[in-house]
């Protein structure tokens, strides 16, 4: 009988473990990339049920890359990806730039179509500083979190 009081409370002792570390999350991006200078990147995924998204874009070499994520409604208007980044109109989830660190940016997001923007094009915050546009190898992780 002890046994089995053991085996429920491992496995429940489990199931919280793997629900606290992300393990039921779905990933929808987990790249690294490379991201030459003046260049920049799109990542889409679609929602069909308003969310919960964790996203992050760690610097892994390189110059420090910018990035938004914004609804895919405003690439088919024929903007220029520079103008869309440069706008802060379509900065409705924010404006970020990668770390080392990995932080996570977490939004809650309605159903719909949305595209992260990863732009090289600045000469922003280089490393090492010496003011010339760099290469940059970056990871970004996309989770969309299971909802409790």
């Amino acid at each position: 009988m002890k046994k089995i009081y053991f085996s429920v409370f491992l496995l429940i002792l489990l199931l919280i473990v793997a629900y606290q570390t992300g393990f039921f999350n779905k990933r929808v991006v987990n790249e690294q990339i490379s991201l030459n200078a003046g260049e920049y990147s799109l990542y889409d995924f679609e929602l069909e049920e308003k969310k919960d998204v964790k996203i992050s874009c760690q610097r892994l070499e390189g110059a420090v890359v910018e990035w938004l994520v914004v609804k895919q409604g405003y690439l088919k208007k024929d903007l220029f990806v520079g103008d869309i980044i440069d706008d802060l109109q379509f900065r409705d989830y924010g404006f970020f730039t990668s770390t080392e660190e990995q932080q996570v940016q977490r939004f809650t997001l309605k159903p719909g179509k949305y595209t992260i923007i990863l732009n090289n094009t600045k000469h922003g915050e280089i490393y090492p500083s010496d003011f010339a546009q760099q290469d940059s190898i970056v990871k970004v992780r996309v989770e969309i979190i299971k909802n409790p």
